[in-house]
């Protein structure tokens, strides 16, 4: 991972059902500690490009986080994303808790 504008990431990740992806791109904008936005892909998957962007916004009581996923091809995937984003913002909060 190098965590600079233009920088790439690469993360392996272990699904549910056991299997493995690896999810890489690289970094658009690193704005701290408003700002984090980068491209996505996944393999094994379809050659296609995708852009995240997660915000962080001061509120009562800690940090609001919010997760953008663009640029996603089919309803399929969309819904796997909002239920991989939605758990690990659950996973989160109970770690910052």
């Amino acid at each position: 991972m190098e965590p600079v504008a233009g920088g790439g990431y690469v993360i392996g990740n272990t699904l549910a059902d056991g299997s493995m992806v690896t999810i890489s791109g690289q970094f658009v904008v690193i704005d701290p500690p408003r700002k984090l936005s980068y491209t996505w892909q996944v393999r094994p998957g379809p050659d296609q490009t995708e852009l995240v962007t997660v915000t962080f916004a001061p509120c009562e009581g800690g940090t609001e986080v919010t997760v953008e996923h663009e640029q996603i091809h089919d309803e399929r995937s969309r819904t796997e994303h909002a239920v991989g984003w939605t758990a690990c913002l659950d996973r989160l909060a109970v770690y910052a808790g």
